[in-house]
């Protein structure tokens, strides 16, 4: 009888360490898996800017790459547009969880008129060459016997786009402050756009989110 009673026991024990024993396998094989898919996506990640950062400066300008950063990386990358960006939704005060995009856009408009009149408007051999120019305007203003004149503006302009979520009521917001704590919420996606160039107003941006059905 004592006999069988420690021969339960071992067994009993034995079936004990073997859960244990598997349980502890599944756990580390869990948690390596889940390293291996984290490094797996972040060196897709890498191999993807990579990519980006290498066609930045291609002769296409129309299309470009998306680089894919963490908002932790954002702190870390010592580029003059990335800064532009960081410190425009900082300067937004959005918060990193709530972080969707960030875009950044420079364009130049240029562009050259001649106006030749019929009569003579400058005295003999008078030419007059001389520019009016600031930080995000440019105009070169030629002047030429016998009746030339040119006309060559130039305008930059520097947007950075910065795409988050924020929560806000469903309906219209209660005029008192404790009737809107209790009003159902829920987060939209906000575009903000930032136009450097004092020169230029936005007329118009559309953001569309594609969504599955």
């Amino acid at each position: 009888m004592i006999l069988k009673t420690l021969t339960l026991k071992v067994k009993l024990i034995i079936i004990a360490v073997v859960i244990v024993v598997l349980g502890v396998l599944s756990a580390t094989i869990a948690i390596q898996s889940h390293r291996i898919s984290s490094l797996t996506r972040d060196l897709s990640y890498a191999n993807a800017n990579e990519k980006a950062l290498m066609l930045i400066n291609d002769s296409n300008k129309n299309q470009i790459r998306s680089l894919q950063f963490t908002v932790e990386q954002l702190d870390f990358f010592n580029d003059s547009i990335m800064k532009k960006l960081d410190a425009a939704r900082k300067e937004l005060k959005v918060k990193d969880k709530d972080l969707k995009e960030l875009q950044y856009l420079k364009t130049v408009a240029a562009k050259t008129d001649t106006v030749r009149l019929l009569d003579t408007i400058f005295v003999d051999n008078f030419c007059m060459d001389t520019t009016i120019q600031d930080e995000w305007h440019k105009t070169s203003l030629e002047l030429c016997y016998p009746n030339t004149i040119i006309v060559s503006p130039e305008f930059t302009s520097e947007k950075t786009i910065v795409t988050h979520l924020k929560k806000e009521t469903v309906n219209p917001p209660k005029k008192c402050w404790l009737a809107r704590l209790f009003q159902k919420k829920h987060k939209v996606i906000i575009v903000d756009i930032k136009e450097e160039n004092p020169y230029i107003t936005t007329k118009e941006y559309r953001h569309i989110e594609i969504i599955g059905k």
